[in-house]
């Protein structure tokens, strides 16, 4: 069954918290994307427009007879941080102000590139598609403002290049050890312009990336098969805070969290 990609995302729980880019970084993956939050944000009004903007935005849904936009949302929500008095009044550009509208641009496309993200990787990751395009690769799709050492990063990680390219099988754990989000689909990092396309069979065969008797498990059942985590380094309030949003698609006891939906 084909997700697309506002089923995914209306799965997530909001979860407004105090807690920041460093405290939702020690929260497993597993948990952290079956999460909607931002870095901060207690404000349980904004974080509900944040959600509801992105969904909009994914659905390409209609405002006044007018296509959502995404310079729409950024004024309605930088308006709205501002009405809630959370303008630091530090300017557009400090990502720790609520109301700056990088930020909110940040929230926006993260979130939704992410929901994306996931519905591409089930369509492409099972079934005659796996067969077909076994292999992915890292490639950049745009330039970025800070440029990051991807190759490096690829090869530190126990990355074979290619022809100096950086192609692996899709069930590769690489995946999701060089993406800063932990999952095995774009995006890999904040603003980091990289992207992925398939392979083909016949040009992975070409390159040695494969033997025609490889095989490979199903990547995406395998990565939903992750669902018992440590919770042992989760900030205990912000513990609170998932224990409450997820209810009972989560179970928490003696250190570890248990999805059961």
């Amino acid at each position: 069954m084909t997700t697309t990609p506002i089923e995914e995302f209306a799965l997530r729980a909001e979860i407004p918290s105090w807690a920041r880019t460093a405290d939702w970084d020690q929260v497993p993956a597993a948990l952290r994307r079956r999460a909607f939050f931002s870095a901060g944000i207690e404000d349980a009004r904004l974080l509900s427009a944040d959600r509801k903007a992105v969904a909009d935005l994914l659905q390409a849904a209609s405002k006044d007879g007018k296509l959502y936009r995404r310079d729409t949302a950024i004024t309605e929500l930088k308006a709205l941080a501002e009405q809630r008095g959370l303008d630091t009044g530090t300017g557009n550009y400090d990502l720790t102000n609520p109301a700056a509208e990088r930020r909110i641009a940040l929230v926006i496309d993260t979130n939704r590139a992410q929901a994306q993200g996931y519905a591409r990787f089930k369509r492409s990751s099972t079934g005659g598609a796996l067969l077909a395009f076994p292999c992915q690769e890292l490639i950049r799709i745009r330039a970025s403002k800070v440029r990051r050492d991807w190759t490096s990063r690829w090869t530190a990680a126990g990355g074979i290049l290619y022809n100096g390219r950086m192609i692996a099988l899709k069930s590769d754990p690489i995946w999701i050890t060089i993406n800063r989000f932990g999952t095995p689909y774009p995006p890999l990092d904040f603003n980091s312009g990289m992207g992925i396309r398939d392979i083909s069979r016949r040009e992975a065969l070409a390159l040695g990336i494969i033997t025609p008797d490889t095989t490979q498990p199903d990547p995406v059942a395998d990565f939903n098969a992750d669902t018992q985590v440590s919770t042992a380094d989760i900030h205990p309030d912000l513990l609170d805070s998932l224990q409450t949003a997820f209810g009972s698609t989560v179970s928490f006891s003696a250190g570890q969290a248990r999805i059961n939906a």
